[in-house]
């Protein structure tokens, strides 16, 4: 999936505005494998959003099995985006 296929599917996803606006910054950085570890003081900056709604949204996106998290790197953690589990919603009219 191409970074504007990615990105549409996160905006017309029936996930809660936050998580899709946390996912879309997180993607923002992630590499060819769809990983990312930017720290959550960066998706705060990049999101507007507050730690405890940084770290909620991340939760929300693991407990529904759109990111998994895959490891540590520079004492952040690593997650990996599943296009498949992004919910979609049905046809914009």
């Amino acid at each position: 999936m191409s970074p504007l296929q990615r990105t549409r599917a996160i905006l017309r996803s029936t996930l809660p505005s936050t998580q899709r606006l946390t996912l879309i910054a997180l993607m923002d950085y992630a590499d060819a494998l769809d990983e990312a570890w930017p720290s959550v003081r960066t998706l705060q900056a990049d999101t507007g959003f507050g730690d405890k709604a940084v770290r909620r949204a991340l939760l929300g996106l693991v407990d529904a099995g759109v990111l998994t998290v895959v490891g540590e790197r520079n004492q952040c953690r690593v997650f990996r985006l599943v296009s498949e589990a992004i919910p979609a919603r049905g046809p914009v009219a």
